[in-house]
């Protein structure tokens, strides 16, 4: 049936009111737009802000894609101070096993998701395929997007699920296991993060929670790569699991990992999140055959690590706040990683939480050569309301930062050094 095109059909017009619409925040539903057809229009000769949708046409995607519903991404903690050491324990001992096969058409599975006192797998139809009920008195926090992985890792031919759950048992403990399953809904292992990490500003233990999951290409078979963040404390880590869950040596990072991709050639596994030490954003580009190490700071300096894997990352980038993230004291959270097909790598960097969309892209060049920076229009128009609050004291036009954005180069070559990325018009 055509979508409904009277004079009273109801038109969103901005990013913002068709992400309240949909119940997602506004980087979702750019990501949706982007890679799987969220119908959103734009203006003609507008740019990214200048859009519009209509409530009927996002309502039919909705139900005809449903498959593509994510959970909510829970809440992240962020502060300072402590860390890590791995233990595969097993936490499956802990579930009621209860794989429920309800009898409905095998649609393919589409993915993990909790509800209530369960971990339920839904296929694209949302019919529920199995579940996983946890023992009575436990409660399981809602899981993001990120912390969910369908793969084939081992190579056999069908679909692997990696997913990490919030979980606070009956003794009240807090713990955040990762369970690998087959498609069917066996557990096949199961590992919680338990490492101790020791930095000059003293150690850090447990709880440590699963920021992000990627697969990195390793011959016929394949790894994940895992970001792992401190439940309370700046400290995170990333490792490669196999197939059988065992791990590589950890790469630590003084600050938050929140996003990783891989190179278009497999060669290079990217970390974008923070540097505390710093107070910016950073990128880590690490070997992904082995990233391990740690990330490089200041001798004496609080974030130094004094219990960590000797090594260091192949680069590492130190990207600044913005004037109007210092000016509003909003933290650089959600970084997102995105690789182009010929290789372009795009790092993008949402200066304000509350609006993902005003955000600084950084864009690299296949080889990891900083090329330039880019301030979305609404990055702008957020500049603009803030010169009306009087937080800031010059137009937007003629920001200082249209000169372009001074970055931190890490190499072991050439140690520190800074560079200007060029500003380029918002596309």
């Amino acid at each position: 049936m055509a979508p409904y095109t009277g004079p009273d059909r109801v038109r969103l017009s901005s990013w913002k009111e068709i992400a309240v619409h949909l119940g997602r925040d506004v980087r979702t539903v750019l990501r949706w737009h982007k890679d799987r057809g969220l119908p959103v229009h734009r203006l003609p000769g507008g740019h990214g802000r200048s859009v519009f949708a209509y409530v009927d046409e996002l309502d039919a995607w909705a139900t005809g894609t449903s498959r593509l519903a994510e959970p909510t991404e829970a809440s992240k903690p962020r502060r300072r101070r402590r860390p890590l050491q791995w233990t595969a324990v097993g936490v499956a001992a802990c579930l009621l096993v209860a794989v429920a096969s309800l009898g409905r058409a095998r649609a393919p599975l589409a993915t993990v998701a909790v509800r209530g006192n369960r971990l339920v797998a839904v296929d694209e139809r949302q019919n529920e395929r199995w579940s996983l009920s946890f023992p009575v008195g436990s409660q399981l926090m809602s899981t993001s997007s990120k912390s969910v992985l369908m793969s084939d890792i081992d190579a056999d031919g069908r679909p692997d699920i990696l997913a990490a759950i919030r979980l606070q048992r009956p003794d009240g403990s807090t713990a955040n296991p990762l369970y690998s399953l087959s498609d069917a809904g066996a557990v096949k292992w199961t590992i919680e993060f338990g490492d101790h990490l020791g930095f000059r500003s003293g150690e850090y233990a447990p709880p440590w929670f699963v920021e992000d999951l990627v697969v990195v290409p390793h011959g016929a078979a394949r790894r994940v790569a895992v970001a792992v963040v401190h439940g309370v404390w700046w400290p995170s880590m990333v490792v490669l699991l196999d197939a059988n869950g065992r791990m590589s040596r950890p790469f630590v990072n003084s600050g938050w990992i929140t996003d990783l991709n891989v190179t278009r050639d497999g060669k290079y596994l990217l970390a974008a999140g923070v540097s505390n030490a710093r107070d910016a954003g950073a990128l880590a580009v690490l070997d992904a055959a082995a990233p391990e190490g740690h990330s490089p700071e200041d001798p004496g300096s609080p974030y130094e690590c004094l219990k960590c894997e000797q090594g260091l990352p192949l680069k590492y980038f130190v990207l600044p706040r913005s004037e109007l993230s210092l000016a509003a004291g909003r933290a650089l959270l959600e970084q997102g990683l995105d690789v182009q097909t010929d290789g372009t790598i795009l790092l993008r960097t949402p200066q304000n939480p509350a609006n993902g969309a005003a955000e600084v892209i950084y864009e690299f060049a296949p080889d990891l050569t900083l090329r330039r920076a880019t301030f979305s229009d609404v990055y702008w128009d957020w500049h603009r309301r803030m010169e009306a609050e009087g937080l800031i004291h010059h137009r937007a036009d003629d920001c200082p930062e249209r000169q372009g954005i001074i970055v931190q180069e890490w190499t072991s070559a050439h140690g520190w050094q800074r560079t200007v990325a060029a500003f380029a018009t918002a596309r």
